[in-house]
């Protein structure tokens, strides 16, 4: 998909690869996505200063944060969703893939039916698939 750096989390240290990775410049953008308070860290410490921080995962507690370091003295800009927002980016994005603006074919690794769902469940669980998609009512077309 045109990516250039890949990163287990569980093999190696983010932030360090991140930083050499950039010439200790750091991230633009970062998007945090799962909630899990360690990658608000990890996040905010690699973004550059003046990067941005989209914060859509949601926590189960309370996330402590560095507001100083991470945010003031970066000058980083956050920002959330806004609920009635995200119905907007939905229009928009399947506006962009009708167009076929972008090929996410690459994305989807498997395709499964409905009643072969425990086979999909344990290769996604596996760590070793994209996109899993699954068709209901129908048999998936060939990939």
């Amino acid at each position: 998909m045109g990516g250039d750096v890949l990163i287990n989390g569980s093999q190696e240290n983010v932030v360090k690869r991140i930083m050499d990775s950039t010439d200790g410049r750091g991230v633009d953008v970062f998007f945090e996505m799962s909630g899990a308070p360690p990658s608000f860290e990890e996040g905010f410490k690699v973004l550059r200063p003046g990067g941005t921080a989209i914060l859509f995962g949601l926590p189960a507690k309370n996330v402590e944060m560095d507001v100083a370091n991470w945010i003031v003295f970066k000058d980083a800009h956050i920002r959330g969703v806004f609920g009635r927002r995200l119905w907007n980016t939905w229009y928009k994005t399947a506006e962009v893939l009708k167009a076929g603006e972008v090929d996410l074919s690459k994305v989807i690794t498997h395709r499964f039916a409905l009643e072969e769902f425990a086979e999909a469940f344990t290769l996604m669980k596996s760590g070793h698939s994209g996109k899993i998609v699954m068709y209901p009512n129908r048999k998936p077309p060939s990939s």
